[in-house]
């Protein structure tokens, strides 16, 4: 490491440290935790949504003591909510009535983002870190999530039921979750982390039952409230099984016309109250839409995210890493080859849950069609977590790739520290083997955060070696070292041209390789204005140095080696979310290698009640290079909709054009579900490409059916 190296690597470590030391000596904020007892419920309620006349909650008393998250924190709510908790023997219910002194405030649609909405957080383990979020609307639009470290991963899905009603006073709704959809303790009263959220959307509120400062969400469970005297049935051996059959037919400039059928399963079983085993055989993802296009506008590869459900469903508990350093497991590696193809997976199990109250454990092993005709790829992933008070926790992760011919293994022990209530601290080291590569084959990092209302402040450093090469996973780049460090004050705003908050976000970044080599660095200076009503806006300047050392194309044009520097500015709005539309603007000019460029975006998104919605983007960039005698343009269009029927019967379709390759893709799905993700789903896709190695035009259409039985429950 050379002596800048040095200076850079002690900086960072000791603003980590510094970090840490502010925080600890941080008191936890004093914010009350409230209680509710939940009711035990003789016989089950007509869940109809009509709480206010249904004699079942008539006779008790709501909680109604919420505050205001945004955009006034700590005030009183406008309107009132009242919540109700309860249990049969078989099922939770909870029953909501949503006050809205004037009906034609209620923002109605069956996407949950852009309508107003009720959602229920809840801990059943007490861990304060992982839980699960249930959401409905004023037309019982259902959308459920795990909650793991305060993030939420929406693609999770269990069967509940939601239903609501526009009444007079406002808006109400029933929810009933089956017990069989719920994993707790064995206790025979149990006592829950709980939480209730509401959004108001044309009056931009969010309102919260357990007391939230302004910098954090809903999903952060140690700040939740609890449910005493909850009664829950002794699990049984929960087992689902989901059955379906696709028929599809292609045309593409390779393989010419085909027409092929498949049937295959998915099982769920529950081993115990903590531990879930998933068997999949012949997965098939046709009901999956396209990947949005993107433009490469740089020397590193891009990411696309996952987005079939088997992989989807508990991804977090496989994660390790992170999406613009190092991935140890990527699930695309499976089943997608690096051109983007879909390979046949013959099948696989996946086995997560808890060993005692506090230990996270997964398994995964998969079979897949390799990229050569005739190969096979086996993929196999172990991860534990321990947890432990105050958002802090241990753990390790092994993945193996094996496709007969060669291997692959990644291993990484990763430890994450809450200080207080302000601040985090994370470390992971991580090392592979490959075949015939056996230098440099580590990878690690180090960071630390400080997060209060009105300052925060973060510090990364990160080591990757040139022979790091974890084969199931993502590596943008190797042979690097990166720092980055990144601040940002919030001042509020009362009473001035109707903002909410002035932010100023400062970042820097500086990415070198191992003998010195700068390869990129960047200095980002904003000043960001955020609006009662929920609009925005910023102005921004970025200073940037990139050091190119082998030359390479973007849309076919050479970018020679060399150093440059440039600099970049930005401005961006968008409108108000108080209204049926939403106008995103933001021009960005300046530097661009030897160049400069002048990039623009505008999209509109429409939602005109519960039953359509449309959104259109465009992003523009005129690029002029001197290895090249007149700009070019590099553009993104997208154009789309989405028409619901029913909240579980919808149709969307949408057009995308990338000009840099000149690929035109349309995706349009149909969809009539019967319960969580099971049910009718007619998909027609088309990519037509021109530009060169992109693969063939292809043309698709599928039809599949899938259906959930409880063969036990």
């Amino acid at each position: 490491m050379n002596q800048l190296q040095a200076r850079v690597a002690a900086f960072s470590y000791a603003l980590i440290i510094a970090t840490v030391v502010c925080g600890a000596s941080q008191a936890v904020s004093a914010l009350e935790r409230p209680s509710v007892n939940a009711i035990a419920l003789d016989k089950e309620p007509v869940l109809d949504g009509n709480v206010l006349d249904d004699p079942i909650w008539q006779p008790h008393e709501p909680v109604t003591e919420f505050k205001q998250h945004s955009p006034d924190n700590g005030a009183d709510p406008t309107e009132r909510t009242a919540v109700l908790i309860g249990f049969s023997e078989e099922a939770l219910y909870v029953a909501i009535v949503c006050y809205e002194q004037d009906v034609n405030n209620i923002r109605t649609s069956n996407n949950g983002w852009e309508s107003d909405s009720f959602a229920l957080i809840l801990d059943p383990f007490n861990t304060e870190l992982d839980g699960l979020s249930f959401s409905t609307n004023p037309v019982g639009a259902q959308w459920e999530a795990t909650i793991d470290g305060g993030g939420r991963d929406w693609n999770w899905s269990t069967k509940w039921t939601a239903k609501a009603q526009i009444i007079e006073q406002g808006w109400s709704a029933e929810m009933r979750i089956p017990f069989t959809s719920l994993r707790y303790g064995t206790r025979e009263v149990q006592s829950w982390g709980v939480n209730f959220g509401r959004v108001r959307v044309r009056e931009n509120e969010v309102d919260h039952w357990a007391e939230l400062p302004r910098h954090q969400s809903i999903t952060r469970l140690d700040r939740a409230g609890s449910v005493q005297g909850i009664r829950a049935p002794e699990q049984p051996k929960n087992l689902k099984f989901s059955p379906y059959g696709v028929a599809s037919r292609s045309q593409d400039d390779w393989w010419g016309d085909e027409r092929d059928s498949a049937v295959g399963f998915d099982v769920k079983y529950s081993l115990s109250p903590r531990m879930t085993m998933d068997f999949t055989y012949n997965t098939d993802f046709a009901q999956v839409e396209s990947d949005n296009l993107q433009i490469n506008l740089g020397r590193f590869s891009l990411f696309f995210p996952e987005t079939r459900p088997f992989f989807l469903e508990n991804a977090g508990m496989f994660s390790a890493g992170s999406i613009y350093q190092t991935l140890l497991f990527h699930s695309r590696t499976i089943g997608i080859a690096s051109d983007g193809r879909r390979l046949p997976i013959d099948g696989g199990v996946r086995l997560t849950g808890r060993v005692a109250k506090s230990t996270n454990v997964g398994m995964l092993l998969m079979r897949a069609d390799g990229s050569e005709p005739g190969s096979k790829s086996d993929f196999a992933v172990t991860r534990v977590r321990k947890n432990f008070a105050n958002r802090t926790s241990a753990g390790f992760i092994a993945v193996n790739r094996d496709d007969g011919s060669s291997s692959n293994q990644a291993i990484a022990t990763d430890f994450s520290l809450g200080i207080g209530d302000r601040v985090d601290y994370a470390f992971t080291i991580a090392k592979t083997r490959s075949n015939n590569i056996d230098e440099d084959d580590h990878a690690y990092a180090i960071s630390g955060g400080y997060s209060s209302p009105n300052l925060s402040y973060f510090a990364y450093y990160g080591e990757i070696g040139a022979g790091f090469n974890p084969e199931a996973g993502y590596v943008p780049r190797r042979d690097t070292r990166t720092i980055y460090l990144d601040f940002r004050h919030t001042h509020l705003v009362e009473n001035f041209l109707g903002m909410r908050e002035w932010i100023h976000p400062i970042w820097y970044s500086r990415t070198h390789n191992f003998d010195g080599h700068l390869q990129s660095s960047n200095l980002h200076l904003e000043s960001w204005f955020t609006l009662r009503n929920g609009g925005d806006f910023w102005v921004a300047a970025d200073l940037n140095t990139e050091g190119v050392r082998r030359s390479f194309s973007i849309a076919g044009v050479p970018i020679p080696a060399g150093n440059y520097d440039a600099i970049e500015y930005t401005i961006a709005l968008n409108s108000p979310s108080t209204k049926n539309y939403r106008i995103s603007v933001s021009a960005v000019q300046g530097g661009f290698y030897s160049g400069d460029r002048f990039n623009a975006h505008v999209g509109l998104n429409y939602t005109k009640d519960e039953t359509f919605s449309a959104w259109i983007g465009y992003t523009h960039n005129n690029i002029n290079l001197p290895t090249k005698d007149n700009a070019f343009n590099a553009d993104l269009g997208s154009l789309g909709f989405k028409y619901s029927f029913t909240p579980k019967i919808d149709f969307n379709a949408q057009v995308q054009y990338n000009s840099a390759d000149d690929v035109l893709a349309t995706n349009a799905r149909f969809a009539w579900l019967r319960t969580a993700s099971a049910g009718l789903y007619i998909v027609y896709s088309n990519v037509e490409s021109k530009g060169a190695g992109l693969g063939p035009n292809r043309t698709e259409i599928a039809v599949k059916y899938s259906h959930i039985f409880d063969v036990l429950r």
